[in-house]
């Protein structure tokens, strides 16, 4: 089959772009749904002729369903696209970067989503819809499953399908990996755990903590029965989800104080995961004192799924492979992975 993939892409170049170009509008499509003719030519940057006349090919082909509250995939659709999406990694370079990434850091496993998260929406979408794929695979029974906050983890848990349509293992227990309460509540690890336990009729704990915490504060918290508890659980964390951050821009962020700004400026931090921050040779320069799982803590669970893509994040995701004590499963983009291959082991 790639042989044959290939032998067209060089004889009939125009087949393989136009079977691309349809596969995204099937994409965009499925993550939308039900979407009208004017929000998608705008999210693919197409004109509203030329794409009505690719839907009305799709609806003529049983692919697509048409509605007043907008367009779908048909059951045919969705089973053509899954069919599909392997063949388009492979034709689009994805599949390549999946296993060079892979050689090259040592990875349990590399997932690459086509395009750049820094500069589309939608691709940041297709993060969301990628890891929540991955982690129905990873769900055991009885599994306790850490989750950070952030907006590729809410939109994974948006995306997530919820019983009775999927079968879910008994048992599932959500954590946040670390406290946090304020505004944004969608974006937040409780909030998050709880969307998911709903879905999967799972249970969920919450953690509601000040994110930076005093040495006084932060002992005198432990001692509650209920947080103690729920440390408890974490330390026994089976699946561990989280996202990767720019170091600076998530010390502003927790409104962090100028001299801690400054020291993770003249330490070279680069990224942050977990509250820890670590320069680009994987060495932690500074963490902040809170309630939650610490890196530690890593080399006890099973798995750890990071989600991070855009070309503006490689050097954090990179500094972070570096400094884990287990390798993790890697969901990126095309333009993080294709940058983190440049980057120095």
């Amino acid at each position: 089959m790639k042989s044959f993939l290939l032998l067209q892409k060089k004889v009939v170049p125009e087949m393989h772009e136009l079977l691309l170009k349809r596969y995204e509008l099937l994409k965009t499509i499925k993550h939308a749904q039900p979407v009208g003719r004017r929000n998608l030519s705008v999210a693919l940057g197409m004109t509203e002729r030329v794409l009505r006349a690719e839907v009305n090919d799709l609806k003529d082909l049983n692919l697509l369903i048409f509605t007043t509250a907008g367009m779908t995939l048909s059951p045919e659709g969705e089973a053509l696209f899954d069919e599909l999406t392997d063949m388009m990694k492979f034709l689009s370079g994805t599949m390549e970067l999946e296993q060079q990434l892979k050689a090259k850091f040592g990875l349990k496993e590399v997932i690459v989503v086509s395009g750049n998260s820094d500069k589309s929406a939608l691709v940041k979408d297709d993060l969301g819809y990628a890891g929540a794929s991955k982690l129905q695979e990873l769900f055991t029974k009885d599994a306790i499953i850490a989750l950070t906050g952030g907006s590729t983890l809410a939109k994974l848990a948006d995306v997530l399908p919820e019983e009775p349509k999927v079968k879910y293992p008994k048992n599932l227990t959500f954590v946040p990996a670390r406290g946090g309460f304020g505004i944004g509540t969608r974006l937040q690890a409780n909030t998050i755990c709880e969307k998911i336990s709903n879905k999967t009729n799972g249970t969920n704990r919450e953690l509601y903590l000040p994110e930076q915490l005093s040495d006084s504060s932060l002992q005198s918290l432990m001692e509650e029965p209920s947080i103690a508890e729920t440390v408890e659980i974490l330390k026994s964390a089976t699946i561990v989800v989280h996202g990767v951050g720019d170091a600076i821009t998530m010390a502003n962020k927790r409104k962090s104080p100028p001299e801690i700004i400054e020291k993770l400026k003249s330490s070279n931090a680069v990224g942050e995961v977990l509250g820890h921050y670590f320069d680009e040779s994987g060495q932690i320069v500074f963490k902040i004192q809170t309630i939650g799982i610490q890196f530690e803590d890593l080399k006890n669970t099973d798995t750890v799924l990071t989600i991070a893509g855009g070309a503006s994040k490689a050097k954090a995701i990179a500094a972070f492979i570096k400094s884990t004590p287990i390798k993790p499963i890697l969901v990126t983009d095309e333009s993080a992975a294709a940058k983190l291959l440049k980057i120095k082991k």
